[in-house]
């Protein structure tokens, strides 16, 4: 996989497949498929000034949660830890644990 930052704008090429992601439409979570342990979050909810990021198991429990404060308008960098292979989600919940937004990924 490849990613590039083009001024305001992201490339991102995998398998034959490319796509370019505009500021406006960066609502996405990436790779997915995820073979590491970082998981990049395209874009935040705008403004909300502090978010709870966590993974949740499909049975629902926390693998992880990290709280996120004054993070940039930009792709996020949101540190895994070891996950065991299978399927998450991830979870963006504001104040008062408001759920946000939910992504679904693949840990391989």
């Amino acid at each position: 996989m490849r990613l590039t930052r083009r001024s305001q704008s992201m490339a991102w090429t995998r398998a034959g497949l490319s796509a370019k992601i505009q500021p406006d439409n960066m609502e996405i979570i990436y790779p997915n498929p995820l073979t590491g342990d970082i998981l990049y979050i395209g874009k935040l909810p705008e403004g909300v000034t502090k978010v709870n990021v966590s993974i949740v198991t499909p049975d629902g429990q926390i693998c992880r949660m990290e709280s996120m404060t004054n993070y940039s308008s930009g792709p996020v960098t949101f540190h895994t830890g070891k996950l065991a292979p299978g399927m998450y989600w991830l979870r963006i919940a504001g104040k008062g644990g408001k759920l946000l937004k939910t992504y679904k990924f693949i840990k391989l």
